[in-house]
């Protein structure tokens, strides 16, 4: 199972045991440049602790081992999808073997931990759940392993007869592997679940020097669907916690068309759904109903859960609560389901065209998120519970096939990277692999053909390239001020005519979605069209001001203190001034700028 490279990797990871926290920024930084010459990173060491990066980790998915070394500067996690293939014990091979192979253990998940020690990051692997389209069609996959592949055949599997299911249309016995959610059994949860244990046990043997942050569950639960992803999600969180890795969060993508109420079902057990698969047993025996508290924050609507005008006009005024009872254990205590929120803002797919005219999407999801937070946390606190931590992660847009239609500019991309961490807690880049087949697809002067309208290499990297910028600030830069700075929202709009918005009104987006199974509109409050953040440690404040509706503006920003000098160091244009304590700059169309503002302490300038 082990590859020759073993020694080298333990030697590796004992170094890292043995030095800690030292030992992962020493080889997290090292090798990296400042990201202009006269920025180099800031080190407030003082105020802050060493381990900023759990407090706002920067995440990407769909990340190979191979690619590891070309991200770590970036990135504190990465991820890298996995399939499943079944693998019964067969000529004398044990049934741990047989289970890793099914997972595809040796070939992607020891792989990226090995890549991420030896880069000084930290990795979640992903338990396959699907079958790979490559599955389909042509000679089987493990000849003699059990497995049965027809041309245009799915993979089916016999766990009790070997050499697989001879007829999968007759055979009782003969259990589907699903490439798509609506092909998921109970029957095949309980196979997949059975396999399981080994594969987190051999997960936590290869990670002696805690290289795993957590383990990337299925994406796109949904709490509605009477088996599927929600039971699958359900078995690997029981799972996690009856092996070694039960410290471990269990993350993964959530379903972006869903308002905070429903969203919170991505974090929490519900009962019924969850009892519907078979292998489950989940006791519910509250005295009373455990249900969300009232909504907290500023009106959100949640459309979802009606049609029509009625809809609408209520939505942008009132909420809904939602009453709704979770899964409990036989002590009554709430069941957990996944840790932290990542839901993606999608503003290329949601808004298509729409997004050259406004994106204030991104900041009305982020509120979403930590509403669903607060939410969460008031229902454990109201059932006499410790709230755990759920972070809010901000997910900029990548989606690869939407990019072609919407084609989103610099500016653009740079106001969906920023936006969202006004208020956001970390950042999920959704899928490295884009970036992978776009650089590709350059190198070989062709299109992908994943998508009905590919877009071109152009269109993918222009996005990338400013949320690299975005992403090296961070880690090597801001991440302290965003953790532990002073924080402050200022107001900040001052308009260059009279035509000019203020505020986005929340009926700009009554509109249907285009996504399939997102069956109503959707909604939001009124917004201001430009939003800021500053965060300040000590005399340095850095400043994100993003301009979310297409129109000139120029604005103004207060601090407490005077300025003594500002540099732009991520963002283009603008007339960026100062005078006394207020920093004054102008934008054009949708954009983002940071800005890096240097301030008097007790009236003096260094």
């Amino acid at each position: 199972m082990y590859r020759t490279s073993r020694a080298q990797t333990l030697a590796i990871r004992k170094s890292v045991a043995i030095l800690g926290v030292a030992a992962w920024t020493l080889l997290g930084s090292s090798a990296v440049e400042p990201l202009r010459a006269d920025q180099p990173a800031e080190q407030p060491w003082v105020k802050i602790k060493s381990n900023t990066w759990q407090q706002f980790p920067l995440m990407m998915i769909n990340v190979r081992p191979v690619d590891v070394p070309d991200v770590a500067h970036l990135v504190d996690i990465v991820s890298y999808y996995s399939t499943f293939a079944p693998v019964e014990p067969v000529n004398g091979v044990l049934p741990v073997e047989a289970d890793l192979e099914s997972f595809r253990y040796a070939l992607q998940a020891e792989p990226l931990i090995d890549a991420a020690a030896a880069h000084g990051i930290h990795a979640t692997v992903t338990p396959g759940f699907f079958a790979s389209v490559n599955a389909q069609g042509g000679d089987p996959l493990f000849a003699g392993d059990g497995l049965v592949v027809g041309p245009q055949q799915n993979l089916f599997v016999n766990p009790a007869v070997v050499p697989g299911c001879n007829d999968p249309m007759v055979d009782a016995a003969c259990i589907q592997v699903p490439y798509t959610q609506d092909q998921i059994t109970p029957e095949y949860l309980d196979y997949w679940a059975a396999k399981l244990p080994n594969f987190l046990q051999a997960v936590d043997t290869a990670d002696p020097g805690g290289v795993l942050w957590g383990i990337y569950g299925i994406e796109e639960v949904r709490h509605w669907a009477t088996s599927g992803k929600y039971g699958g999600q359900r078995l690997l969180r029981l799972a996690m916690d009856a092996s070694p890795l039960s410290h471990l969060p269990l993350v993964a993508y959530t379903a972006h068309n869903r308002m905070p109420e429903s969203l919170a079902w991505t974090v929490l057990s519900v009962p019924g759904v969850a009892d519907a698969v078979g292998s489950l047993n989940v006791v519910h025996s509250p005295p009373s109903p455990v249900s969300f508290l009232p909504k907290w924050t500023d009106p959100m609507a949640n459309c979802n859960l009606g049609v029509g005008p009625a809809c609408q006009v209520a939505g942008l005024t009132d909420y809904y609560p939602l009453p709704q009872d979770f899964a409990t254990d036989a002590q009554g205590g709430l069941m957990p389901l996944q840790t932290h929120l990542m839901r993606g803002s999608y503003l290329n797919l949601l808004m298509g065209t729409l997004g050259h005219t406004s994106r204030i999407a991104s900041i009305h999801r982020m509120d979403a998120q930590l509403e669903t937070a607060e939410n969460v946390r008031q229902t454990y606190i109201g059932n006499g519970q410790h709230p755990p931590k759920h972070l809010a992660f901000h997910l900029p847009d990548m989606n690869l096939c939407s990019l072609a239609e919407s084609n989103p500019s610099a500016a653009e991309a740079r106001h969906d990277f920023w936006s969202g961490l006004h208020r956001g807690q970390g950042v999920f880049i959704y899928n490295y692999n884009f970036v992978v087949q776009a650089l590709a697809a350059q190198d070989a002067g062709v299109l992908n053909t994943v998508c009905d309208l590919d877009p071109t290499p152009e269109q993918v990297l222009t996005v990338w390239d400013e949320y690299k910028i975005g992403l090296r600030l961070l880690k090597h830069t801001m991440r302290p001020y965003m953790v532990g700075g002073k924080r402050t929202e200022p107001v900040l709009f001052s308009h260059l005519g009279a035509e000019t918005l203020t505020v986005i009104p929340g009926t700009d987006y009554l509109i249907d979605h285009p996504i399939p199974g997102a069956d109503a509109t959707f909604a939001m409050p009124d917004y201001p069209a430009v939003n800021g953040s500053s965060h300040r440690i000590d005399s340095v404040a850095y400043l994100i001001v993003t301009s979310s509706y297409d129109q000139n503006v120029r604005f103004t920003v207060p601090f407490d203190d005077p300025i003594c000098s500002v540099s732009v160091i991520h963002g283009d244009g603008g007339t960026v001034s100062f005078t006394g304590n207020e920093l004054s700059d102008s934008m054009s169309g949708i954009d983002g700028r940071v800005y890096r503002v240097e301030l008097a302490e007790r009236g003096q300038c260094p």
